[in-house]
C-alpha cells in the first residue's frame, strides 16, 4: 500500500508547473535534464522483465558488477527489489536518535570538515597523493552523524550555502552514498566506503579549463566533448594518485555518468554492466545537481528533481535502486517549501517513515499570505490538509534556513 501511495504521488509530479524546455535553455547543455514520460502509468516497483532485455549480453554485465559491486549487494548476487532488502525503512527510522537542534552542530562540523579536506586536497591546477587515511578520519564523523540523525545531514546542502559547488557537490554525494549504505543494513566500514567513492567521485573535473567549469553560456560540441571526458579523467587520476586504488571509488569515478539504457557516457554501457556504485553515483550526482543552484539555472525543489527522475527511471537509472533512493530522502525532505490544501505554508521539519506524503511541518504563512505565528504539525496526526505542491523561497519569501534557525543558532559556522 506505501508502495503505490507512493508511486500515485510521484505520477502528480508529473503535471507540476515545470516548464522542460525553459529548463533546457536555462541549463544549456551541461546536465541531462529528464525528459517527457511515456504516456500511461507504471508503478514504482521496475518492470525486472524489461531492464533483463535492455541489459547488454555478454562478458560486459559481469565484469561490470564484479568490478565495483559493493552497494547494496555482495557481487555475484541478484539484484532484487526494494521489498527484498528487509527493515529498510525502518532502519531509516532508527536513523535518529536524536533531535534535529541536538544533532545540527555535530553534523555542520562534520560538513564542514568534509569541504574543508577537499579545499586542502584538490585545486584545478593541481592535485597531490591523496592521504586514505586524513579521509577516513573526517569521514567517520560524518557517518556517526547519518547514525544519529541522518535527515539533519541529509538536509544541511539545502538549509546552509557553502561556495564552490565542486566541493560542496563531492560533499553531498558523499552523504547521500553513505546514508544509502546504512539504509541498506550494511556496517560502518562500507557506509565509509561508498561516502569515499562520493567524496572523489568527480575530481576529473578538477583537470578541465575553469573557462568551462564557471561558464554560463551554451557550451560548444567540442567542449561538451571535452566535459564528456571528465569521468575517464578523473578514473585516470586516481589510479595514478591512489596505490592499490579501491574499485568502488574507481567505479563511482568512471560511472556516474552512464545511464541504463546505454545512452550515457564515456562508455556507453548499459544494465548490468554499470556496477551497483555506479548506479547509485549515477542517482545522487544527478539530484544533488538538481537541487543546487547552477551559474546557468536556478536550483528545483527536491519534489521537483525526485519527479523528474521518476520519470526517467526505466531508462536513465536502475528503478530498484532510485525508488530506495527516493524513500531514503523522503519526498519532501526537510528545509522543503510546501503548500497544504487550505492555502497554508510552511518548512518541512521532519520526514515520516511510514507516510512519506505526511511529514512534520513548520506552518509559517496562513492561507492569505501572511505570515503568522510558528506552529509545527504532524501531518500524519493532526487534523490538518495534505500537502498539494513544494514552493520555491523566491515564490513565497519564506526561506528555510531562517525557519529552521533554531537548529543551527548553536552553532557559529552556520547560515
Amino acid at each position: 500500500m506505501l508502495m503505490d501511495n507512493l508511486a500515485e504521488h510521484m505520477e502528480s509530479f508529473f503535471e507540476a508547473e515545470l516548464d522542460e524546455r525553459d529548463m533546457l535553455t536555462a541549463s544549456g547543455n551541461r546536465e541531462r535534464i529528464p525528459g517527457p514520460r511515456p504516456a500511461g502509468k507504471d508503478p514504482l516497483q521496475a518492470n525486472a522483465a524489461r531492464r533483463r532485455e535492455r541489459a547488454p549480453a555478454g562478458n560486459g554485465a559481469g565484469r561490470g558488477r564484479q568490478r565495483g559491486s559493493v552497494l547494496p549487494f555482495a557481487p555475484g548476487q541478484k539484484v532484487s527489489t526494494p521489498a527484498s532488502i528487509p527493515g529498510f525503512d525502518v532502519r531509516i527510522a532508527s536513523r535518529r536518535c536524536k533531535s534535529p537542534w541536538e544533532e545540527m552542530p555535530a553534523a555542520l562540523r562534520a560538513y564542514d570538515r568534509i569541504i574543508e579536506y577537499m579545499h586542502r586536497t584538490v585545486s584545478f591546477t593541481h592535485l597531490g597523493a591523496l592521504n586514505f587515511s586524513a579521509i577516513e578520519d573526517v569521514l567517520v564523523e560524518l557517518v556517526g552523524s547519518l547514525r544519529n540523525n541522518m535527515d539533519v545531514l541529509i538536509s544541511i546542502p539545502r538549509i546552509v550555502q557553502r561556495d564552490n559547488y565542486l566541493y560542496t557537490h563531492s560533499a553531498n554525494v558523499s552523504i547521500l552514498l553513505a546514508a544509502f549504505a546504512l539504509c541498506c543494513g550494511k556496517g560502518e566500514q562500507e557506509a565509509l566506503l561508498a561516502a569515499q567513492a562520493g567524496l572523489l567521485f568527480d575530481l576529473g573535473k578538477t583537470l578541465l579549463p575553469k573557462s568551462l567549469l564557471h561558464s554560463n553560456r551554451k557550451l560548444t560540441e567540442t567542449e561538451q566533448s571535452l566535459v564528456r571526458r571528465h569521468p575517464l579523467l578523473g578514473h585516470n587520476l586516481l589510479v595514478e594518485k591512489i596505490a592499490k586504488a579501491p574499485p568502488w571509488v574507481l567505479s563511482a569515478a568512471l560511472e556516474h555518468h552512464e545511464r541504463f539504457d546505454g545512452s550515457g557516457y564515456p562508455r556507453g554501457i548499459a544494465g548490468s554492466a554499470i556496477s551497483d556504485i555506479g548506479h547509485l553515483a549515477a542517482i545522487a550526482d544527478t539530484y544533488d545537481a538538481l537541487v543546487s543552484r547552477r551559474l546557468y539555472r536556478e536550483a528545483l525543489s527536491p519534489s521537483q528533481a525526485l519527479g523528474l527522475m521518476y520519470r526517467r527511471r526505466e531508462s536513465d537509472y536502475h528503478a530498484d535502486f532510485l525508488s530506495l533512493f527516493i524513500r531514503m530522502v523522503g519526498i519532501y525532505p526537510v528545509g522543503s517549501i510546501v503548500q497544504l490544501r487550505d492555502g497554508y505554508r510552511g518548512v518541512v521539519t521532519g520526514s515520516n517513515i511510514s507516510n512519506p506524503l505526511k511529514p512534520r511541518v513548520m506552518l509559517v504563512m496562513d492561507a492569505n499570505g501572511l505570515a503568522m505565528p510558528h506552529i509545527e504539525c504532524d501531518l500524519a496526526r493532526d487534523d490538518v490538509a495534505d500537502i498539494v505542491r513544494c514552493l520555491k523561497p523566491e515564490e513565497t519569501g519564506i526561506h528555510p534556513h531562517q525557519i529552521l534557525g533554531f537548529f543551527t543558532s548553536a552553532y557559529p559556522g552556520a547560515g
